[in-house]
């Protein structure tokens, strides 16, 4: 219903015309609307969006950790290259190598993690949160407050 042929065949008359439009209508809309549907199906909520970006926080604060670690690892490796007694230049070059790849990854991974701190925390979520809610409680206590003193004119 998307397309309604490569025109080798086509309506003559006026009857056929209108529902060959009408067809091609049709197919637009219901193309469209299983659009719009698997768009809305595959579209986070606000809890997945605020569950996703605490993972991806996660997931980078690990990443940073485990730089650090290889870091440390390679330093002490290329220490160790550099303090034998035998040198061995081609294992002190390959454990150069290692460490400078280690602190260029440990580097990506602090930019990544300072990125996301640039961001908004989830306390801050929670706060604006929080101060909405209680915008909310203030405004139903004005009209609780409200219908009370109805309540209590109309016994008096």
């Amino acid at each position: 219903m998307a397309t309604l042929g490569y025109g080798d065949l086509f309506p003559i008359s006026y009857g056929g015309r209108v529902v060959g439009m009408i067809g091609c209508f049709w197919g637009v809309f219901i193309l469209s609307t299983m659009v719009v549907i698997l768009n809305q199906l595959l579209d986070f909520t606000p809890g997945e969006k605020k569950s996703f970006a605490i993972l991806i926080r996660m997931k980078l604060k690990d990443e940073l950790k485990l730089s650090t670690v290889d870091v440390i690892m390679s330093s002490q490796k290329h220490k160790y290259e550099r303090a034998r007694d035998e040198t061995d230049f081609k294992a002190l070059s390959g454990a150069y190598t290692i460490f400078r790849k280690n602190i260029f990854q440990l580097k990506r991974s602090a930019k990544q993690v300072q990125l996301m701190r640039s961001g908004n925390h989830e306390s801050e979520d929670l706060a604006r949160d929080i101060t909405e809610i209680h915008r909310d409680l203030d405004r139903l206590m004005v009209k609780h407050r409200a219908v009370l003193k109805v309540a209590t004119d109309m016994v008096e």
